[in-house]
């Protein structure tokens, strides 16, 4: 497929003036954009030994907390097999038109290591710091964070073995998403997002009512089967916007400890460093 070039511009106006295509979701180069970051699994999935010893009250070695990222969209499984046979009508356009009314958003959800729900906040913004590899001080304590790659893990696996580590991340994976589907603040974000779809509908209906009052023959009953559809599609719509995917976009682990097992990790990391500088 030859490669090809032509001027894009996110501002309509602009775009009916230079004879520009219009930049937004739909055109083959942006949703080429989304499917490839949906198949990037790069920083999916991370894990970090937080050393903070001026925090005296935390589990020993480590008090544990798995964060879930979470994407939710309306279903469009419904709608599609409404589609079957539908002459005109795409995927993509559902797609859109689903988008449209329930924006995709994400939600995080905070877990402790028997699987409930964190909400101090004090703990939470501890937990929601950003990484810092580098040794720092927060008042009179020196603090860092610590990748667990292989190496990391090795130093913790005797505490937290890969069985037992295994079922835990599946039974937090499980849990979180079941605490998010049952929590009042989506429910109540999917049935504004129903009550959008159906007056949308009826809108739709009311206008192809409207042409088909004033039409005869033919044309009357391409218009009364498209209200059919209408209707058909809408209902459809309202069960995958009632019952949204939730799709796991990344998960976390942070052990928040007060004690630093990583001594010898980081000589050998100071030596490692100090060989390269040598070369």
């Amino acid at each position: 497929m030859p490669y090809e070039s032509v001027p894009q511009t996110f501002d309509r106006q602009v775009a009916q003036r230079r004879f520009a295509r219009l930049a937004r979701v739909g055109d083959p180069l942006f949703d080429a954009f989304a499917r490839g970051l949906r198949t990037d699994d790069r920083g999916v999935s991370f894990a970090m030994w937080r050393y903070r010893p001026d925090l005296k009250e935390l589990d020993d070695p480590a008090e544990l907390a798995f964060r879930f990222e979470f994407v939710i969209e309306a279903d469009q499984g419904p709608a599609l097999k409404v589609l079957e046979g539908q002459e005109g009508a795409t995927a993509s356009a559902i797609r859109r038109r689903l988008d449209e009314i329930l924006k995709p958003f994400s939600e995080t959800v905070w877990l402790s290591s028997d699987l409930q729900t964190i909400c101090d906040s004090g703990r939470l913004e501890l937990l929601n710091h950003p990484y810092e590899k580098n040794w720092h001080y927060i008042g009179t304590a020196r603090v860092r964070d610590f990748n667990l790659n292989y190496n990391g893990w090795m130093v913790v696996n005797e505490w937290w073995d890969a069985k037992f580590w295994a079922d835990l991340c599946h039974k937090a994976r499980t849990a979180s998403e079941q605490l998010l589907r049952t929590a009042n603040e989506l429910q109540a974000v999917c049935e504004r997002a129903a009550t959008a779809c159906s007056q949308q509908s009826i809108q739709r209906c009311d206008a192809l009512e409207s042409r088909r009052i004033l039409s005869i023959g033919a044309v009357s009953e391409s218009l009364r089967a498209e209200i059919e559809f209408e209707h058909r599609l809408a209902q459809a719509m309202l069960v995958g916007i009632r019952q949204p995917t939730i799709r796991l976009d990344s998960i976390g682990a942070v052990f928040l400890s007060n004690s630093n097992p990583f001594g010898q990790l980081e000589a050998a990391e100071a030596r490692a460093k100090a060989s390269r500088f040598d070369e």
